[in-house]
C-alpha cells in the first residue's frame, strides 16, 4: 500500500482492516488460488482501476499505518489508560 499499488490479499488476520476490499485492494478467500489468480488477472486487465486502488491504499496507509500516525494513536491509547 505504501508504494501506491493495489493489495490482494487474503481475508485473515487484520488484513480485513488494512485492505478496503475494492477500495484499497482486493481481498479473496485464504487458501483459495484460483481467486487470488482471477484478483490479480483482473487488476491486470483494468490498469486504471488498479491504479486507483493503488493511490487510495497508499492514502489509507499514510493516515492509519505510517510512522507519526502509529505514534499518535499509541499516545491517545495510552493517555486513555493512563486517565482511567
Amino acid at each position: 500500500m505504501a508504494l501506491a499499488l493495489p493489495v490482494v490479499a487474503t481475508g485473515v488476520g487484520g488484513m480485513v482492516e488494512a485492505v478496503s476490499h475494492a477500495q484499497t485492494g482486493l481481498i479473496v478467500p485464504p487458501r483459495d488460488a484460483s481467486a487470488a489468480a482471477g484478483a490479480l488477472a483482473r487488476l491486470a486487465a483494468q490498469p486504471e482501476w488498479a491504479r486507483q486502488l493503488g493511490e487510495s491504499g497508499r492514502e489509507r496507509q499514510r493516515e492509519l499505518y505510517a510512522g507519526d500516525a502509529m505514534v499518535e494513536r499509541y499516545e491517545r491509547a495510552l493517555a486513555e489508560v493512563a486517565t482511567r
